[in-house]
């Protein structure tokens, strides 16, 4: 752990010399041009020191550096070569002499540098590794990156110069922009396969600069910039996007075609102020049918398309003017390390199918206005409890809303749905609920303090688990349906799943009709008259329920008000196509 100064004058003869595993600082001066200096492994930083009259030197970095800056110093250094080979080797700043005009580096194997600084006019960079010069811009001296000799990738950040000259290999390089280019400067990637173009500023891709970029793939737009990736399309083939919405700052990205629509990853977008744009070319036109599928994953994906742990995603506000269809992906592997994810439709009025595959909680809700038929929101594959919320949706075609395998909250609109559980303890809602509770892995959730009165007939699947079906009381023709409903034994508290329903009593009595009502409830002339019948079989009682069948359909009734003889819309009715089990009073919860 000790510094360490070694002068090569001191060893006639020698022809390298290496700092070995060291966690200290090893300095080695009054080097000739033919002798190297190698750091060898280790935490430790390395001096390789020439003499006054040296003009080039070589350093080595080898077998898995893991830190430690390294600095080559002489009087007349005016080239400087850096071998990285053996294990992939991270070192910490790589400082080269005040005099260094070029410097080329060979990558055998993967390189990562902290901020490097001296490097000269001309850096070279070859070999099948990876070379990353981290977050820290380039120094203007810079004039000239070439990896054209790669075919490993490439992360550099440019300067601010605007004349600055940059290329590529063979690998997926990721370049980040540092000024808005002009004649004579030029960022080449090459000819890698997913190429990524960093923007940092709104100017840097214009009309005027866009001739200047060229050979990428991706385009990467961070916190506080507008772009129009369509101004690329000259000489990029741009085929995926990235946002970067790591603050409370808009980001934007604009004159999007089909493809790249359809290959988008979003990362660091936890704060709900920081919204996102994505403009679709011709979005607004009437009759395209415009798509977004978005993987949300983290800064360490290689490509848009890479599906790494999901961050926590709130997209409440973002914006995606004339889309109809949207896809969200995030990690669905690992509920313990996977973000929650949060999208309102606020300023996504036009989308009529919603997928969401996660593993963390996630909520989607269904803002006033949505304009588009047909609403599917579809959250099936997700391993992640799921609140699906679609009460203010009000357009006369009804909504599809299906959970995942969690236990999942599902309420729906004002019209008529297909509300879906699928398994885990969900709780299911035809209309508006005022605090409703997710289930767990021990207990059914619940459907909170007050149920909205039905305004239309919805159907409900819960699917596998013990499902609460929270249903407005209301008229016979807004009468849902559930089609797997599993009331369990004849015991109180044995019941699986729930009926959850307004009224004026706190408690409720299960009845069984007598053959002879159940009689007179079938031979009824309509299923009106039906009803009416079942309600006055009640007699003068209130909040009595029981189950009654009709032609060759099962209801559940319940009668909320006492001494009437007919149905009202303060009393509740359930078609039940599905019913298996006894129904007993812990079947029904009244609020």
């Amino acid at each position: 752990g000790q510094d360490t100064t070694v002068n090569a004058v001191n060893y006639v003869g020698a022809t390298s010399f290496s700092s070995d595993s060291s966690t200290g600082t090893v300095n080695f001066t009054g080097m000739t041009a033919a002798q190297t200096a190698t750091k060898n492994a280790g935490s430790g930083g390395m001096g390789a020191g020439f003499g006054t009259t040296v003009t080039s030197g070589t350093v080595n970095i080898n077998g898995g550096s893991t830190a430690g800056a390294v600095a080559i110093t002489g009087d007349a250094m005016l080239s400087a070569t850096i071998n990285s080979t053996g294990a992939a080797n991270t070192i910490g700043t790589l400082t080269g002499a005040a005099t260094t005009t070029s410097t080329t580096i060979n990558a055998t194997t993967n390189l990562t540098t902290g901020a490097a600084t001296n490097l000269g006019a001309t850096v070279t960079v070859n070999g099948a590794g990876n070379v990353s010069f981290g977050t820290t811009a380039l120094q203007a001296g810079v004039t000239t990156l070439n990896a054209s000799g790669m075919t490993g990738n490439l992360t550099a950040v440019l300067s601010n110069l605007t004349t600055v000259k940059a290329t590529g290999g063979a690998g997926n390089d990721v370049i980040t922009l540092g000024a808005a280019l002009v004649t004579g400067g030029m960022v080449d990637a090459g000819a890698g396969s997913a190429d990524r173009l960093v923007v940092t500023t709104d100017s840097f891709i214009t009309t005027a600069t866009a001739p200047f970029i060229r050979g990428f793939e991706v385009v990467q737009a961070n916190t506080g910039v507008t772009v129009d990736v369509s101004q690329l399309a000259a000489f990029n083939t741009i085929t995926g996007i990235r946002i970067n919405d790591s603050a409370s700052s808009t980001v934007a990205v604009n004159g999007l075609n089909a493809v790249q629509a359809a290959n988008v990853a979003i990362i660091a977008a936890a704060d709900a102020t920081g919204a996102i744009t994505l403009g679709l070319t011709g979005a607004t036109t009437g009759g395209q049918i415009d798509t977004v599928n978005a993987t949300l994953t983290t800064t360490t994906a290689a490509t848009a398309s890479a599906a790494a742990v999901a961050q926590v995603s709130n997209l409440t506000g973002m914006t995606l003017t004339g889309v109809e269809k949207l896809t969200l992906t995030g990690n669905n592997t690992s509920p313990t390390t996977t973000g929650a994810v949060t999208f309102e439709t606020t300023n996504a009025t036009s989308l009529d199918s919603i997928t969401l595959t996660n593993a963390g909680t996630n909520s989607i809700v269904i803002a006033a206005g949505q304009t588009a038929t047909n609403l599917n929101v579809d959250a099936s594959a997700s391993i992640g409890s799921t609140t699906i919320d679609a009460a203010l949706y009000n357009v006369s075609t009804g909504a599809s809303l299906r959970g995942g395998s969690n236990h999942d909250i599902i309420i729906g609109s004002a019209r008529g749905d297909n509300i879906i559980g699928n398994a885990g303890n969900d709780v299911l809602g035809g209309t508006a609920l005022t605090g409703a509770t997710v289930g767990t892995d021990t207990a059914v959730g619940t459907a909170g303090t007050a149920v909205a009165a039905s305004t239309n007939a919805d159907t409900f699947t819960g699917g596998a688990g013990l499902d609460v079906f929270a249903i407005g009381v209301g008229a016979i023709t807004t009468m849902s349906t559930i089609t797997d409903l599993n009331l369990g034994g004849a015991t109180s508290g044995t019941g699986v799943d729930r009926i959850v329903t307004d009224s004026t009593a706190a408690t409720v009595t299960v009845v069984t009709f007598t053959a002879a009502q159940q009689a007179t409830i079938s031979a009824a002339s309509t299923f009106a008259a039906a009803l009416d019948a079942a309600i006055a079989a009640f007699g003068a009682n209130a909040a009595q329920a029981a189950t009654f069948t009709y032609g060759t359909d099962t209801y559940f009734v319940l009668n909320d008000i006492a001494a009437t003889t007919t149905f009202t819309a303060t009393d509740l009715v359930v078609k039940i196509t599905g019913v298996v089990g006894t129904l007993d009073a812990s079947d029904i919860t009244l609020l």
